[in-house]
C-alpha cells in the first residue's frame, strides 16, 4: 500500500515538474509574434471598446488588450478598420505557454501591441510593472511585441490536465519498469522486492514463500542454486 501510495506521489510530483518545464520551454523557444494576429473587440463595462489581438503557435498564445481610442468603423459592417490605443490600467499582454493545455501565465504591462489590417501599434505604459514572470529573457529579434519571459503563474485548469496527462504517462514508465525488474529478479532467482539470491542451495524450480532479507511474503520460484 505504501509504495503504490510512493509510486502515486512521485507520478504527481514528476507530472508537475513536467508541466512547468514544457511550459518554459515554449516560452522561451516558440516566438508566438511569428504568425499574424486575430483582432477582435469587446465592449466593457465601462461602456469602453477595449481591442484584443491574439497570436499563437505551438505551446505558446500571446493575447494583448488595450482599450481604442481615435478609431474609425466600416460605415457597411461596423468592422474596425484602424485604431489608436490607449495605455490604461486594462492595457496588458498575456502570454501563455504549455501543452496541451496552457498551464503557465505571464503578464507583461508596460508593452502591449495591437495589430489590425498588417499596420502595429504600441504603446508602454510608464509606472507599471514590466514583465512579470519568473525570469525575463532576452527579446525576441526584430520587430513589435518581442518581450520574453519565463512564465511563474500556473493557469490553474490547463495546469491540473496537463498534469494529470503526465503523471498517467510517469505512472504507466515507472510501473512498467517496476514490473520489468520484478520480473528480471525472478528469472534471475533473487528476491523480486529486495533483489536478495534466494537461491542458496534449493534445487532447481523449488519455491520459497518469504524473503529472509526483506520479510516479502509473496512467493518467490528460485530457478537456479548458488554456485
Amino acid at each position: 500500500m505504501l509504495h503504490r501510495a510512493l509510486m502515486l506521489g512521485s507520478s504527481v510530483v514528476l507530472g508537475a515538474i513536467t508541466t512547468i518545464a514544457l511550459a518554459w520551454a515554449c516560452a522561451a523557444w516558440v516566438n508566438p509574434a511569428r504568425v499574424a494576429s486575430t483582432f477582435t473587440t469587446q465592449t466593457t463595462s465601462a461602456n469602453t471598446l477595449m481591442g484584443v489581438a491574439t497570436q499563437s503557435r505551438f505551446g505558446h498564445t500571446r493575447v494583448n488588450r488595450a482599450t481604442l481610442v481615435n478609431f474609425v468603423r466600416d460605415p457597411d459592417t461596423g468592422a474596425v478598420e484602424s485604431i489608436g490605443i490607449r495605455a490604461d490600467a486594462t492595457a496588458r499582454s498575456e502570454d501563455f505557454t504549455g501543452w496541451p493545455c496552457r498551464s503557465m501565465v505571464c503578464i507583461n504591462e508596460g508593452e502591449i501591441t495591437l495589430q489590425l489590417n498588417g499596420a502595429q501599434m504600441q504603446t508602454r505604459l510608464t509606472g507599471t510593472p514590466g514583465r512579470l514572470g519568473l525570469l525575463q529573457l532576452s527579446p525576441w529579434p526584430g520587430g513589435m511585441s518581442c518581450w520574453r519571459a519565463l512564465p511563474a503563474r500556473p493557469v490553474l485548469v490547463g495546469f491540473a490536465i496537463d498534469t494529470s496527462i503526465y503523471a498517467a504517462i510517469w505512472a504507466g514508465l515507472l510501473i512498467g519498469f517496476g514490473s520489468l525488474r520484478r520480473a528480471r529478479r525472478r528469472q534471475a532467482g533473487l528476491c523480486a522486492h529486495c533483489g536478495y539470491d534466494l537461491r542458496g542451495g534449493r534445487p532447481i524450480g523449488e519455491a520459497t514463500q518469504i524473503c529472509p532479507e526483506c520479510g516479502a511474503a509473496d512467493a518467490i520460484v528460485a530457478t537456479g542454486s548458488r554456485p
